[in-house]
This record gives C-alpha cells, structure tokens and sequence, in this order.
C-alpha cells in the first residue's frame, strides 16, 4: 500500500519463491520511481522469501534504477504493527465476508485484484489515524 494516496499494489500467489517476491518489489520500484519519488520504504514481515537472498535480488534487478530503497522488518508475531494486517481485515469485512464459497480459488483472487485496483481502500485520513494507533502501539512496550 502506498501510504500517501492509499494505492494497492496487489499480486496473488499459491506460493512466493524468493526470485518471485524480489521481482515484484523491482516492479514496484520502478513503478514509484516512474511517479516521481525518490525514496521508499519497504516494510515486511519476517518471512524467509523477504530475507538476505531477496534483498540480493532485488538489488541486482534494480541497479539501474536511482530509487532509493530501504527494506524494515516487523518483530516476528506482530500483525498490530503491519497496516497491511488492517487493509486484509478491511478486505475480510467487506468483501471477502459475502464472497461465494464455491467459486475457485483462481477466481477469486482474480477478482480480488479487479476490486482492489478499482479503488483506493483507504484514505489519507485513515492511513494516518492507523499508523498513529501503531506509533502508540510501538511507544506503549
């Protein structure tokens, strides 16, 4: 999620290899920097296709790109922390929750991506009311 429009960058996978996840991040960057921006941060959890391996990837995929890109890791358990967690339970409550449980996984997350880049799920107003709440997540241990 872009934290500053709300924008979803969405991809599914039954199963993101290391090459996979590396590569998305590339296009994700490149995409950023096509938008002007000069920095990024990239936060995540402590899964092992985000680790050293990746980072190396990502890094050789990217070289040509003048982005600046800085990779965070959330404490391993910590859904509280990942405002992604919020944008699934969003998700989850309004649309997944009526979706028809006998459709196939394939379509699905098909259109899960059509309904995901058709709007924008949060606004500025909530991207900064939920990282307030994990700021004080964070200051209250």
């Amino acid at each position: 999620m872009e934290l500053f429009s709300g924008e979803c960058f969405f991809q599914a996978r039954k199963q993101a290899r290391t090459e996979q996840v590396a590569e998305y991040f590339s296009e994700l960057a490149t995409h950023l920097q096509s938008q002007g921006y000069q920095k990024a941060h990239f936060f995540l959890d402590n899964n092992t296709t985000h680790q050293g391996a990746m980072r190396s990837l990502f890094q050789q995929q990217s070289s040509h790109l003048s982005l600046q890109v800085t990779f965070h890791y959330f404490p391993t358990y910590s859904p509280k922390l990942n405002i992604v967690e919020y944008l699934i339970h969003l998700i989850r409550q309004q649309w997944l929750h009526h979706a028809d449980y006998q459709q196939r996984l394939e379509t699905v997350e098909e259109k899960l991506a059509q309904f995901l880049h058709q709007q924008v799920w949060m606004s500025q107003e909530k991207i900064v009311n939920i990282l307030q709440h994990i700021q004080n997540l964070v200051l209250k241990t």
